[in-house]
């Protein structure tokens, strides 16, 4: 490089910065060395690219493209050093220069400079100028003439850190999209594979509450009607509903599942009517949206009541005119779908407080479906605890629950309905060493007659079963010493269900419940 001053005159600057006005990467990092040799009157002039996590890569050298380089971890190199401080820095003696000893410098290589392309208070490369000259001597004057030509092409330098920040972007969402179809895709498989299965299953019981759900299902079965199964979280929504499908005239169609309640709010309308190739950031292609998959069966809408303003007026239209929208189409598709939906939430309590559409509410619910919970159905505790205390163990290793233990059983009001008894009777099983199963190897902390403190004369009391279900989950709780993962699963319940039924006793702000 000259001592003499640079001076870039407005025509030169202007027909150099045309060639920096693209967006081919490779093009415009060719460009940009070339450039810089050209004005700085420099043999080696080399450019590298500043990656994620202050790593480094060259990227061009005097003009030509370089691209089988390796990435420098962040730190590493004299470039890596300038990213990381945004500050310029020069070496009139590299071999000596201890910040520079763990580089290897080509033999005729005695000084470098190196100075940031900085944009926007970020570093998005470095100009690196080395010399194989011993007499060169590198100084602040040189990094004043290199900073003064990158100002004068800021504008398209700036287009393309826009450009590769916006596609490095689009290139991270691409992923997570993938991976999330991926996820879905996967759920949607093992619904299928479920459904290969669902005729084995059975409704254990004998009680009237269930016999009399059991003789509607089959009466509703072969209508086209939209259903709304409710009921408390593990009383087995899901399994009615499967066997609503089975039933049917549709029983050979696809049984979609969709949980309104796990899908993200962002995705949940992509997701149920699908998106057109463009329509936002990511979708590379059409999608087809899990009501055309259900097209010809059953669409079961599980945790219905989850979904957010803004969906249930889009689920509204779609069962209204039968047609739905992919995102980011005007034109509409048809699809012959049965809609089946449950919820563990009192609809018609939601549709008063304002929080679901009373059209919404009365569309899902044509015919409604009660699922008994487990503390209605006490003829059937029995017979269910056996059947779990022995699910899928040979004969010869079947254990028998004692008279005690029935008792308990009996007498405990299964907050956690069927999935609970599940639990407690796989733990009975692990916990006995013998054939028999007694009060002994039943928890404590979940299996116990709950009895309230005072004289024996005053132990009843006159209490609705939700008093009685929250009685029970509060002293569990205590048991527990505040263990609410510990509570949820000695219930049977989930983790979110408990956090949901203490926000509502008001015993944690609503921030910390979990919607």
């Amino acid at each position: 490089m000259s001592n003499a001053k640079i001076e870039l005159n407005q025509d030169a600057s202007s027909e150099a910065s045309k060639t920096l006005f693209t967006l081919d990467r490779e093009v415009f990092f060719i460009e940009l060395s070339k450039i810089m040799k050209e004005l700085l009157a420099e043999k080696n002039v080399l450019i590298y690219e500043a990656l994620d996590e202050g790593a480094s890569k060259l990227v061009a050298n005097s003009g030509k493209i370089q691209k089988n380089a390796p990435i420098l971890e962040k730190g590493n190199g004299l470039s890596g050093y300038v990213i990381r401080t945004k500050r310029a820095y020069y070496s009139n003696n590299v071999s000596r220069d201890p910040l520079l000893a763990t580089i290897k410098y080509p033999e005729n290589i005695v000084c470098e400079l190196c100075v940031p392309v900085e944009i926007g208070g970020s570093v998005f490369a470095t100009v690196n100028i080395q010399s194989s000259n011993s007499e060169r001597k590198f100084s602040q004057e040189d990094v004043s003439k290199v900073t003064d030509i990158l100002k004068k092409f800021e504008r398209p330098i700036t287009n393309m850190k826009m450009y590769l920040s916006a596609k490095q972007l689009n290139e991270t969402l691409l992923k997570k999209i993938e991976k999330k179809e991926e996820e879905l895709e996967r759920k949607l498989n093992s619904t299928k594979t479920s459904m290969r299965r669902i005729e084995e299953k059975e409704m254990i019981g004998k009680s009237e509450v269930i016999r009399k759900m059991l003789e509607l299902v089959n009466k509703i079965a072969d209508a086209n009607s939209n259903i709304l199964i409710e009921g408390a979280s593990g009383t087995g929504k899901e399994l009615v509903a499967q066997k609503i499908h089975l039933k049917s005239k549709r029983a050979d169609g696809p049984y979609v599942v969709v949980n309104c309640g796990a899908i993200p709010e962002t995705l949940i309308e992509s997701e149920l009517f699908g998106h057109e190739k463009g329509s936002f950031t990511g979708a590379i292609a059409e999608k087809q949206g899990l009501v055309e998959m259900a097209n010809g069966g059953t669409l079961f809408l599980d945790e219905v009541g989850e979904l957010s303003p803004n969906m249930q007026t889009k689920l509204l239209r779609f069962l209204q005119e039968g047609e739905a929208y992919r995102v980011g189409s005007s034109t509409p598709y048809n699809v012959n779908v049965r809609v089946i939906s449950a919820t563990n939430r009192d609809l018609k309590k939601e549709v008063e407080e304002g929080r679901i559409r009373e059209d919404l509410f009365y569309r899902l619910n044509t015919i409604k479906v009660n699922v008994p919970a487990l503390r209605e159905r006490g003829e059937d505790i029995k017979i269910l605890a056996e059947y779990f205390l022995n699910f899928q163990k040979e004969p010869m290793e079947h254990k028998t629950l004692t008279v005690s233990a029935i008792n308990v059983l009996m007498n405990y009001s299964w907050p956690g309905n069927i999935r609970e008894l599940q639990n407690v009777m796989e733990r009975a099983y692990i916990l006995s060493d013998g054939r028999f199963i007694d009060e002994t190897h039943l928890p404590d902390c979940s299996c116990q007659i709950i009895e309230e403190e005072g004289p024996a004369e005053d132990l009843w009391q006159e209490m609705t079963l939700e008093l009685l279900e929250k009685k029970h989950i509060i002293r569990t709780l205590e048991h527990l010493s505040g263990n609410k993962t510990k509570t949820a699963k000695t219930l049977g319940i989930t983790v979110k269900t408990l956090y949901n039924k203490l926000h509502s006793y008001g015993m944690i702000q609503s921030r910390d419940s979990l919607s």
